[in-house]
């Protein structure tokens, strides 16, 4: 399998054409600001006055709460349009920059962009006691333990796409064959029988964005945005790796110091993740490479 014909997904990135999510909706926040239509008494009087509330401080605020909930939404619908989302059993969330706490969505039909319930909830230090509670709260105790371990990570999808699922049914491991699966997802996509496994929180502390559980597809992301293209790579990624090696061919896997400076570069751009949301910030200008 040529790594050059692997990596032909990256030229479609899974976000849309145009600026990121979270930039279109802070232009669209900002110039609802400036015309006085947020529906926020402070931002309407700063509008007659000829001023724009900045994006920090709107984040911060109750109507920053209401952003985050319409990017989460937004979000939401991009992964549907992507045929990544959409099955029973999914839950997404989004660390909210500046408070110790997450927006949470879960579907028992799958998720679906409108008249979702998203709940907004405390990220408290006992989380891990919730993950031998009846599954209906294991999956958001699942996500507050990965924002209490990994202060990078920006947004959390569990889902269970067709290829990821069929990959972790294999019972063996996708090791480095893309290039840009070690560059966005980590040396190595395994299945793990247990939340808990040793593994498992080793490969989370090396920094690794993406693990299949009994419970489906785990996928990290530094941002929404992150999210959403680690979700997609995976699946790409999957479908490549278990037709191929379904042809019952050998692989070739990406040469070590493309391991090593992929690897490197993740870890820089997650250290980088964890010191804006340390700040308060949600973090930009991450590239696809």
């Amino acid at each position: 399998m040529s790594v050059r014909n692997t990596t032909k997904g990256r030229k479609s990135a899974p976000a849309r054409k145009g600026k990121p999510l979270q930039r279109n909706l802070e232009q669209s926040a900002d110039d609802s600001v400036r015309s006085g239509s947020t529906g926020s008494r402070a931002a309407g009087l700063d509008a007659k006055r000829g001023k724009s509330t900045p994006m920090t401080d709107l984040r911060q605020s109750g109507e920053g709460l209401q952003w985050h909930r319409s990017a989460m939404l937004a979000a939401v619908d991009r992964l549907l349009e992507k045929s990544v989302a959409g099955h029973p059993g999914e839950s997404f969330s989004m660390r909210v920059p500046g408070r110790p706490e997450m927006l949470f969505v879960q579907s028992d039909r799958g998720l679906k962009a409108r008249g979702s319930r998203i709940e907004l909830i405390s990220l408290m230090p006992d989380a891990a006691e919730l993950l031998d509670a009846p599954d209906e709260f294991k999956a958001r105790a699942i996500h507050i333990s990965i924002y209490l371990n990994r202060p990078d990570t920006g947004a959390v999808f569990l889902g269970r796409q067709k290829w990821a699922r069929i990959l972790g049914d294999l019972g063996e491991a996708m090791p480095a064959v893309f290039d840009e699966q070690v560059r966005q997802l980590g040396p190595r996509v395994r299945r793990y029988e247990s939340w808990n496994s040793r593994d498992l929180q080793k490969a989370m502390q090396q920094g690794s964005n993406a693990f299949l559980l009994p419970e489906g597809a785990l996928i990290l992301g530094m941002t929404l945005d992150k999210a959403i293209f680690n979700a997609e790579l995976l699946e790409k990624c999957a479908r490549a790796f278990v037709l191929a090696r379904l042809t019952g061919r050998p692989f070739k896997k990406i040469p070590w110091y493309v391991r090593l400076i992929a690897n490197q570069r993740l870890r820089k751009d997650e250290k980088r993740s964890a010191e804006s949301y340390a700040a308060g910030k949600i973090p930009e200008g991450f590239t696809a490479y």
